[in-house]
């Protein structure tokens, strides 16, 4: 498991998690949202050709990953993470419009991987972030 580091804003709490979405109002919910629970320290990307490079500054605990990125696909994303040694364990919650009932994941192989539909609740989140830390 990754050691605690501090945010951008220099604050720490018990768990790292890595929000990667390039809908900045929805980052900027979560991350308030995340922060009023208290234990999380939240860090926004949003440009998928920043995410490797962030990931292995902030060693997150969990990765909150949406699927469409623009420049860079969050299943290639996926697949970087689980090619990666260090990335390679840190648990990734799929969050994303595309996912759809009849939506069936690809098997992801020695990679922790949970999917929720956009919109998601804070509630729902947490719920996954603390089943997967």
């Amino acid at each position: 498991m990754p050691e605690a580091v501090q945010d951008e804003e220099g604050r720490s709490g018990s768990r790292s998690v890595l929000v990667v979405d390039d809908d900045r109002e929805l980052t900027a919910a979560l991350k308030d949202g995340l922060a009023e629970c208290g234990a999380y320290r939240v860090t926004c990307v949003h440009d998928g050709r920043d995410v490797l490079a962030a990931a292995h500054a902030v060693l997150p605990h969990v990765i909150v990953l949406d699927l469409v990125l623009g420049a860079v696909d969050g299943t290639e994303l996926l697949e970087s993470f689980r090619e990666d040694g260090i990335l390679r364990h840190v648990p990734v919650i799929v969050c994303s419009a595309l996912l759809t009932d009849s939506y069936e994941p690809p098997p992801r192989p020695g990679q922790r991987v949970r999917y929720l539909a956009k919109p998601v609740s804070l509630d729902e989140l947490v719920g996954v972030i603390d089943e997967l830390t």
